[in-house]
């Protein structure tokens, strides 16, 4: 709501003023020459200014224009006429026309049905051409004591829009200063930034860095190609360069645009996979528009470019919204930047539009916008790294706390066992507790330890699980198979139950043939089933192969849970998991089945 309250003032403060152009020191001798002019129809046809000249008069119609004086024809590519009679004077007055894209400027001064003076001019003409090195289009008025009638044809394949100033000299370049300085301002802004955020890019090596980068460069190279000083001062000996230089401004600047919004607000595939998509085509129809604009007319390819533009912009307004409703803090400082740049695109719109006056305001808006925007953005850029650098710090700082936590546990348990593995140790030392088949703890050694873990269970109340599994039918297999492949087949099944009960306390063994026991400390009985059925599955899924051939193994379970302290309650667990495994294999094999408090005594005195 603050957001749309800030935006709203803005706009609101900048409507309500009628009298902007109060901000405009140096004025025009007349700045509404379009209201003068006469003109005719677009034509396809290219008629000489002998054959303009000599239409009558009723063919000529008064050219429409907006309030701010000035014309706006659209795109169009056939050739336009315009007409205008010069009162007489003595003074140097030079006519503007302040659109630097158009293609054919060609001006003609006729005085007693006769030219006089004449200029080719236009962006695909040499720069030297002009009258005067100036990005726009100046030329003078003729000095006269009669009235002298201009001839202009404009034929361009931007948009013909322009104003129709007459000036002094003086009072021009003094107000093209003020121009000068601002895009001045701009650039250095820009350039600033750009050389700022690619030092930081070789700092941290983020991406981010360098879609900024592209993001800021491709905007200069877009906003000198429009304004004219690129072909004023970089590319003036290639006629036609600019318009293709302006339409790979627009595309990169689509394309890094979107690049750096996808990395700072993070929206990729596995997040935000629709945004994910719709950027996705995007940045694939500006990539193709960069290729066709080496090729294709402008005519069409800035139609394109225009759609592109307006859904690049429309996307990057929503995702920024749409982030900082999801919580992501530097969100906000995006959504300002993407809406002061809008802000100022607006307001050029409008003013094109004929809605706002054209001013200070509505001409600079666009060049402010977009300045303080980049500014806000690296800005933005900075906060995200600092931020990103308190995650990092309190995520070492968690992890060194689970770390601590997890020491601590691991030496309350080793406390734990210290005692009963020092007295398990003597008699390990004379005996080998494994069984020299399967890797896995032998019989003996399972009686030691079932013991052991009694008598912990016992003095702590942990519970204590046990189960007993046999393989199915393995006498048939040994008969059919043979006792190699039998032995074969105890290495698969140990291996399999030995990678499922895989905690430190959980003990496994044979206990004897086709016979295994897996005893599960802190394990209550709903636990070690959840256990048994993950073991009797994994053995199901098996793939044991005979000869290339799978052969299924299959397994039955028998679990049971301590449920007293006696001398014999070891014995008792161990008896109540094996009728539980004579009760599975009753039940048809190849499932789990629990012990019923069979080891708690029927009697106890």
């Amino acid at each position: 709501m603050k957001y749309f309250a800030c935006i709203g003032v803005l706009v609101l403060g900048l409507l309500c003023l009628p009298q902007a152009h109060a901000f405009q020191i140096h004025q025009p001798i007349d700045d509404s020459l379009v209201e003068q002019m006469d003109c005719l129809p677009p034509a396809r046809e290219l008629l000489s200014v002998e054959a303009i000249k000599a239409l009558p008069d009723a063919q000529w119609q008064q050219c429409s224009y907006s309030k701010s004086g000035g014309l706006n024809q659209g795109y169009s590519d056939g050739n336009f006429w315009f007409r205008w009679q010069a009162s007489p004077s003595d003074l140097d007055r030079w006519i503007e026309v302040d659109y630097p894209l158009l293609d054919h400027v060609d001006v003609y001064w006729v005085s007693q049905g006769e030219v006089v003076e004449e200029y080719q001019l236009g962006d695909q003409k040499p720069f030297n051409q002009r009258p005067v090195d100036h990005r726009n289009f100046l030329f003078p008025v003729p000095h006269n004591t009669g009235e002298h009638t201009l001839y202009m044809r404009i034929q361009t394949t931007s948009a013909v829009q322009f104003s129709f100033r007459l000036w002094d000299l003086e009072s021009f370049f003094e107000y093209d200063q003020q121009k000068i300085m601002a895009l001045g301002v701009l650039y250095g802004m820009l350039i600033i930034m750009g050389l700022y955020n690619i030092f930081v890019y070789f700092a941290v090596r983020e991406t981010v860095y360098l879609h900024y980068v592209g993001y800021v460069l491709s905007l200069l190279l877009f906003m000198v190609a429009l304004n004219g000083l690129g072909y004023q001062y970089l590319w003036s000996r290639w006629g036609g360069l600019n318009d293709r230089i302006l339409l790979q401004g627009i595309a990169f600047t689509i394309i890094f645009s979107l690049l750096f919004a996808r990395d700072f607000l993070r929206i990729y595939p596995h997040t935000h996979p629709k945004s994910s998509r719709i950027v996705k085509i995007i940045l694939w129809a500006a990539s193709g528009l960069v290729v066709a604009s080496l090729f294709l007319p402008y005519f069409y390819v800035i139609r394109v470019l225009i759609i592109c533009t307006i859904l690049a912009c429309v996307m990057g307004l929503f995702a920024g919204f749409y982030r900082q409703v999801e919580g992501y803090g530097v969100a906000r400082f995006y959504l300002y930047s993407w809406s002061l740049f809008m802000l100022g695109a607006i307001l050029v719109a409008l003013n094109k539009f004929d809605v706002l006056p054209s001013n200070m305001i509505t001409e600079y808006s666009m060049l402010f916008g977009t300045g303080v925007g980049t500014v806000v953005l690296s800005a933005a850029l900075a906060v995200r790294l600092n931020d990103e650098k308190n995650k990092r710090y309190h995520a070492q700082a968690e992890a060194l706390r689970v770390q601590r936590e997890s020491v601590e546990l691991l030496e309350e348990r080793v406390k734990e066992r210290t005692s009963a593995l020092r007295e398990a140790n003597e008699k390990l030392e004379k005996l080998s507790n494994t069984d020299s088949l399967t890797g896995l703890n032998n019989r003996r050694s399972l009686d030691e330890l079932l013991a052991m873990e009694v008598k912990r269970t016992c003095r702590t109340g942990a519970p204590l699980s046990a189960m007993m599994m046999d393989i199915d039918r393995f006498k048939a297999f040994n008969d059919t198979h043979g006792h190699q492949v039998g032995d074969a087949c105890l290495k698969a099944v140990a291996g399999v139950i030995a990678s499922t009960a895989q905690r430190p306390s959980d003990v496994v063994g044979r206990y004897g043939g086709e016979e295994f026991c897996v005893l599960l400390p802190d394990t209550p009985l709903d636990g070690a089933q959840i256990i048994a059925e993950r073991i009797r599955a994994a053995v199901e899924n098996l793939d044991f192969t005979v000869s290339g051939q799978r052969v299924p193994v299959t397994i039955s379970i028998g679990v049971s849970e301590l449920t007293y302290c006696a001398s014999d309650s070891g014995k008792a667990l161990v008896e109540a998991a094996d009728e539980a495994l004579y009760s599975a294999k009753s039940a048809g094999r190849n499932c789990v089945r629990l012990a019923l408090d069979s080891s708690q005594p029927e009697s106890v005195e």
